[in-house]
Formats: C-alpha cells, structure tokens, sequence
C-alpha cells in the first residue's frame, strides 16, 4: 500500500510540474501591505507616507492607531499599488470608541482610482424615524468605476458585513476577499455575505491609497493589524488572522486556484461565465474551456480565450431554457493545451413556469391599420411613408410622410483623415429579403483605404434600422472623425424632442428649434443619469416628423468630454443632426459596428376624436362614448372601491380577486368608460401566490429593479403574461403605464 502511495505521488509530483502549474510569472501570494503599528511605528514598509498619527496604547494587539475626522487622527497615504484588483484581500481589527458620527465615517480609500474604493462603516444607532429602535452597525466596502459627467459613477457596487452589534469597546475583526467576481466579507472569522459584482475590478488599481477620513465631520475608532493581499484569503487563513496573537500578516496556507462564476439569464436563454485562474495559475493561464449542462447532459460549449492576468469572461447561448438544473464546468488550459484545474459553477434550477418564455403578442402577421410594405425597386413603403434608398450605400437619401419630404439632402457620413472628407464611392447597394412585415438590404461604399457598409431593415410600422461596418481596406488607418449627417428643411423642423436615460417629463428638451444659425443644443446640455447619450432626437412640423433613435453610442469612438450629438441650424436655415461616431484621433485596425436607426411619423393613422379624451376623472357618463381615449385611471380606486392595496396593490399587474375589481368598476363601464388601472413599468412587484418568487435567480427577473434596471427578457414575459389573461378575463380594458423609465 505504501508502495502504490508514492507511485502515485510521483506521478502526481511530475504532472504538476509538466503542465506548467508553477511559474516564474505566478504571483507569489504575499502581504502587499501590513502595519501592526507597534512600538512607535506603523510599519516597517518604507515607502508609506506619514502625514499624521496617533497611536492607541491598547490596540487588539500591542497599540493601534486612532482614525479619527481631528487632529488626533492618523492620516497614512503610499502611492505604490497596496490593493491588487484582480484577486486580493483586506482585514484589519476595528474598535468603536464614540458611537457618535457626523458625515460619512470612512476608514480608508484608493482615490482617485479607477477603481475607487472606500471602506466605511456605521455604529449602532437610533433609527430616524422611530427613535426606540436600535439600528445595528455594519461595515461596508464600496467599488466605483467608469465616473460621469455629473460627478457619479456608472458602477457601483457594495459589499458589506451586515447589521451587527457594533459598540464602544468592542473589537471585531474584518476581512473583504475578491476573485475574480465574486466578493465576500467575513466578521470575526464568520463568512457574513458574499457577492457577485456586475463589473470585475480593472487589472491594476491606480493609485493613491488612503489610510484615514477623507470628508469633515466626527467619527472616533481604532483599527489595528490592517493588512492588504494580492491573494484571496481562504477560511482557512481568515481562522488564521482571526485567531493570531503575534502581530504579523497573514501566511498563506492553502492553494489558491480557479474560481468560477456563472450569472444565467432565463428569459434570454444565455449564462454569463467569469472565471479567473488564481495566483496559481496566472502565469500559466491560456484560455478556459466551458461546458454547460442541464440535468447531468452537456448543452453547450464555449471558450474563453481573452485572458488578461488570468481572468476572462464569455457570454454563452444556450437557447430556451427549460425547467432543470443548471451548472457549468471550466477547465482551465496551458499553451500545451494541458488541463491545469477544473472548477463547477453552482447549480442553478429552473422550476416549471407558465409565463417563462411566452410568445404571446409576438407574430409576423401585419396588424391592422398597418399595410404590407412595398417594394418599388428601392423604393420602400408603409403606411403614410416612404423610404427612398436609390443612389447610395443603403443609407435614406429621402424619407417622406404623409406626401411631405423629410429631408433636406440624403443622410451623409462624413469621415475625416485629417484634410477633410473623404469621398467614399457606393459600390452595391441591393434588397437582399422581401416578406410582407420586414424588408432588409445590404450595401457598401469605399474611399482612401476605409470600407463602409450597411446592413439595413424596414418593419411594416415604418422603424428602420441600421446596421454601419467601418472596417480598413487593406491595413489600419487613423482617422480623425467620423459624422453622420441628417438635415431637414426649416418648414419640417418646427420643434426638437431629446431625451436621455433620464426621461422623467422635466429633464427632456422640448422647445421650438431657435432661428439663430448655429449650435442650440449637445448631448452634454441635457441632465443625464448615467449616461449623456441621447437615445432619441425628434424634429416635426405640426403634423409629422422624424425621429434618429439608438440604444446607445456602442462602437462608438469618442472623447466624452466633448459633444457627441449636435443639434445645429445652418445658415440656409436647415436643420440638422450632426452624430459625431468619432470625435477623436482614433486607429482603425479592426472593424466597427454602429447601430442607429430612423422613425417617420405619424406612424399610423389617429382617430378623428383623439381629441377628445378624458382620463383619470371618476363617475359620469361618458363624453365620448365608446371613444378609446375616454378612460378612467384608476389608483386608489377610492371612487371605484375595487383597488386597495390589500385587493390590487398599486404597483401590480392584475388584482388578487378579479371578480371583485370587475365588479366594483362594471358601473363605470356600463357607463361607456374604459377602465385602466394604474401601475409603473419600471416596478414589477408580482402578485401572491407564485412560488417561484421564492427563487432568487428567477426573482431577480421579476423584482423591483428601482428606476435605471431596463428589464429583462424574462421580465417582459412575466408583463405579458399577466396582462394578457387580465385582459383575456375581462378584468380591465387596459393597463395605464406610468413613468418608464427603462424604455
């Protein structure tokens, strides 16, 4: 038996070192930082900057330092790297000394990153709004990343201990770890919660980090034994700091290898994968090799080839996504394609639902009162409007609604080498499907080393959409900027709509277009909430107009500190949007795509009494009878009876008892009044009775999701579903949507 153990160490002992598992390039797992702050001194690091400090006598072990918002605090700064992104950890001990706070209380930061990272924390204290509860203290670490125009960030993600008691005199020990995605916080030795971030943290952090309050007010604790690592902590070690009593940083113990994520969307059908190799296999680290199974049998493959410091990331199709249970495996591989480590997501179950995955409302049938499109050469037309492509690449050179031009020159795309447009030469343009509620075309244009093309498609409700390819002719090219031009006539630019991912009804431009020549107004004039993009730019007339519409600037090569939308008048008195797609010397080597897209209206034909609608007044007979517009919207139903929050919460889809909402609303409605409850698309709190809301993943789906979450595909299935039997069962006769926001 003793003979068979170490042959099989040895062959053990030779695979490790033939595939490559330990390399001059593997970070040797290490303290990046440790201060015990003992005998008069904070550490022996030489390279720490000392502004001020103030030693506590009794520290967890031996002294500590006093963080205080005083003169009596300590204030520590370096300006090396002390926290590495990628994987790493941070503990230290902390002691209350004052329950009282004034301002934020922060201990630490990496300023002004990317990434920025705080640590901060809250007492015990009494809770605002009834001053006889208690609210527990926590401790919480916080990354930002990607900072915008308003002083905020497009990222932020928190992590944190949880409510504990945290009172003077009470030492507890702390310690946040990272991999990768996945975050996690321990206290006193307890693994309290973990997280997976939306975002892994850049692969360096940039200095400077920050011992010490960075904002005025009152806040009084000692920390003691703060160490920061380049390796994930395990339990093993957080047992380890935890329970040392001699001041030194943490010594590694066990391996530290793969970790692996998996985020899986339902409703899409497709599973997010992040895995990172661990200080063990950095240097080594290849490309990972994904399976993804359902009920024990594999469903799909993919790979991660991408790796920075051995993390990387892959979104998998997997296709519907029926009920069973899900995981990944992921095999982590060397250049000689040798498996270096092997590591399973989590499993993650999809349970039976009627709503996941519908196509109710989804049909290619043309729905009246639109018509088919039709096809003239390359001519297009729907209902009341007209798509001319003749004469180009596939872009509009006119558009026309109700026998009005749109335009006052063909859409243009303007790219500048740096002397000026270049003139790119359309080579073929043809319609590449015809059916009756979708056409698409192809097309390309080419000039001075730079190829342009077009993928286009025209629905029967008159959107169109574009697909524009940049990509070099023969080798990389630098280009200076890029333009997309569309100008209309004054008479059809009377008056301009924009909005950003801010569209509350006071932070959108309305305004009558000015007569100055000149730019009246940029992307970077508009309030934004995350973003200064604007999502939609409409002109018209009193009777029709042209909507320009994007998801967002995706391909896009732009300085953000300059405008990358312009709403200008010329001085011939057009009008015109200038979408800057490059703003800033930018090297073509591989190609771009920009997506963007063009809307005419009206985009169907208006009753002759839209004009004559009423909504939210309760009682009487109708004004207009039978008119859609003549509706009652219902909130509290106090006037109705039928809505409360215990029968129909406001933020809901459909009532818990129907019966009772159509029979508390059949007066109204025999009235000749249509009845539409109220609720918020950007809410969608389900109704009683559903286990499946029970199931975070799923939840996640179909929770609140505040006021900037856009829903998600299985988020929409869950609405139309409900909706749709409500609407089937008679409940109501339609659903009043307020604020949203997401769309």
């Amino acid at each position: 038996m003793k003979n068979v153990s170490f042959i099989y160490l040895l062959i053990f002992a030779t695979f490790a070192l033939s595939a490559d598992t330990i390399s001059a390039t593997d970070p040797t797992p290490r303290a990046l930082l440790f201060a015990g702050f003992n005998n008069g001194r904070v550490s022996g690091d030489a390279k720490l900057h000392i502004q001020q400090v103030t030693y506590d006598p009794n520290g967890k072990i031996g002294e500590g330092i006093f963080v205080r918002k005083d003169k009596t605090g300590s204030w520590i700064s370096s300006d090396i790297e002390r926290i590495d992104t990628r994987r790493g950890s941070v503990a230290f001990w902390i002691k209350l000394n004052n329950s009282s706070t004034i301002g934020l209380p922060q201990l630490f930061n990496i300023y002004p990153g990317p990434p920025y990272i705080e640590a901060n924390f809250l007492p015990d204290r009494p809770d605002p709004k009834n001053s006889a509860v208690t609210l527990p203290g926590e401790i919480t670490f916080t990354m930002r990343l990607v900072p915008t125009v308003d002083g905020n960030y497009s990222i932020e993600e928190k992590v944190g201990t949880g409510g504990f008691s945290f009172r003077p005199g009470e030492w507890h020990h702390v310690v946040w770890t990272w991999q990768g995605m996945n975050h996690k916080v321990y206290l006193d030795g307890t693994l309290k919660h973990k997280k997976v971030f939306s975002s892994p943290m850049p692969p360096q952090a940039l200095p400077t980090f920050r011992i010490g309050p960075s904002f005025d007010g009152f806040e009084d604790v000692t920390i003691d034994e703060l160490g920061t690592y380049n390796f994930a902590l395990t339990p093993s070690e957080v047992t380890a700091a935890y329970s040392a009593t001699i001041s030194k940083p943490v010594a590694p113990i066990n391996p530290h290898g793969i970790d692996v994520t998996a985020e899986w969307g339902p409703g899409v059908g497709k599973v997010s994968i992040a895995a990172d190799s661990g200080n063990d296999f950095e240097g080594s680290a290849v490309k990972y090799i994904v399976n993804v199974y359902r009920d024990g049998k594999l469903i799909k493959s993919g790979e991660i080839t991408k790796l920075l410091r051995g993390f990387g990331e892959t979104l998998i199709s997997i296709g519907t996504m029926t009920p069973g249970s899900y995981f990944a495996t992921v095999k982590l591989v060397n250049s000689r394609s040798m498996v270096l480590a092997i590591k399973n997501s989590s499993s993650f179950v999809v349970p039976k639902s009627a709503w996941l995955g519908n196509s109710l409302g989804v049909s290619s049938r043309v729905q009246p009162p639109w018509t088919a499109i039709v096809v003239n050469g390359l001519k297009l037309s729907v209902w009341g409007r007209e798509y001319d492509l003749r004469g180009g690449f596939g872009l509009p050179r006119q558009i026309t609604s109700q026998g009005q031009q749109l335009l006052a020159s063909p859409v243009a795309l303007e790219i500048d080498l740096g002397s000026g447009p270049i003139q790119l030469k359309p080579s073929s343009l043809s319609i590449t499907s015809i059916q009756p509620h979708l056409v698409t075309w192809q097309g390309t244009a080419a000039g001075q080393g730079i190829t342009a093309s077009v993928s286009g498609s025209l629905e029967y409700d008159g959107m169109m959409l574009i697909t524009l390819k940049l990509s070099p002719t023969t080798g990389p090219i630098t280009i200076k900027t890029v333009r997309l031009q569309t100008v209309l006539p004054s008479r059809r630019a009377l008056f301009m709509h924009t909005t950003t991912d801010q569209p509350y009804w006071w932070y959108p431009y309305k305004s009558a277009v000015p007569s100055v020549p000149g730019v009246f107004h940029t992307n970077l004039a508009q309030k934004p909430r995350k973003s200064t993009f604007l999502a939609v730019v409409l002109f018209s007339d009193d009777d029709r107009g042209l909507e320009w519409l994007g998801e967002n600037p995706a391909g896009w090569r732009v300085n953000e500190a300059l405008p990358i939308q312009e709403m200008i008048r010329d001085g011939n008195g057009n009008v015109r949007l200038q979408n800057n797609f490059v703003n800033k010397n930018f090297n073509l080597g591989d190609p771009i795509e920009i997506n963007f897209g063009y809307d005419a209206t009206p985009v169907k034909p208006l009753p002759a009494d839209w004009r004559g609608g009423r909504f939210g007044a309760a009682g009487g007979t109708s004004v207009f009878p039978n008119n859609d517009f003549d509706v009652y919207w219902d909130w509290r139903g106090q006037s109705t009876g039928g809505r409360s929050n215990a029968n129909f919460p406001i933020f809901s889809l459909v009532p818990r008892d129907s019966n009772l909402y159509k029979t508390a609303t059949q007066g109204m409605r025999h009235e000749g009044r249509k009845v539409a409850p109220f609720t918020n698309f950007h809410v969608t709190i389900p109704s009683g009775g559903h286990t499946w809301i029970d199931l975070d993943p799923i939840k996640a789906e179909t929770a609140n999701d505040g006021w900037i979450s856009v829903p998600t595909k299985g988020d929409a299935d869950y609405w139309v579903y409900n909706v749709n039997n409500a609407l089937s069962n008679n409940t109501y006769d339609g659903l009043y949507i307020d604020e949203p926001e997401p769309y």
